[in-house]
C-alpha cells in the first residue's frame, strides 16, 4: 500500500494537535486529528485514537468507519514512526558521541 500524505501540528500555549491530510486515493482530501497514541503492551501494538476533522463532499460515516479506511490509517501511522525513527538512527549515528 502507498498513500500520500500530508502530517501537520497545530501548537498552542498548553498542547499540540497533530494530525494528517491524506493526499491521494479513495481518501483523498480527508484530514484527520490524532488524539491519542498508546502502546497496548498486552500484544506489542499501538491504540489511537483520531477525529475525522474533514472528508470530501459525498463521503458519508460508513467510510471512514470501515477497515479500508483503519488500514490507511494504520500505513500512514506506521510509515510516520518509521521515519522519525530512521531519522533518529541516522542523527544518532552522525554524532560525535558515536565514535564514527
Amino acid at each position: 500500500m502507498q498513500v500520500k500524505y500530508d502530517p501537520w501540528v497545530i501548537r498552542t500555549d498548553d498542547k499540540e494537535i497533530w494530525g494528517v491530510k491524506i493526499l491521494d486515493g479513495k481518501f483523498e482530501n480527508t484530514t484527520f486529528s490524532i488524539n491519542e497514541l498508546d502502546q497496548n503492551d498486552g500484544n506489542q501494538s499501538l491504540e489511537l485514537d483520531y477525529t475525522v476533522l474533514s472528508a470530501p463532499d459525498g463521503m458519508v460515516v460508513e467510510d471512514v468507519a470501515g477497515s479500508e479506511f483503519d488500514e490507511v490509517i494504520n500505513f500512514i501511522i506506521k510509515d510516520i514512526l518509521q521515519k522519525a525513527l530512521d531519522e533518529h538512527e541516522n542523527r544518532k549515528s552522525n554524532s560525535p558521541e558515536s565514535g564514527e
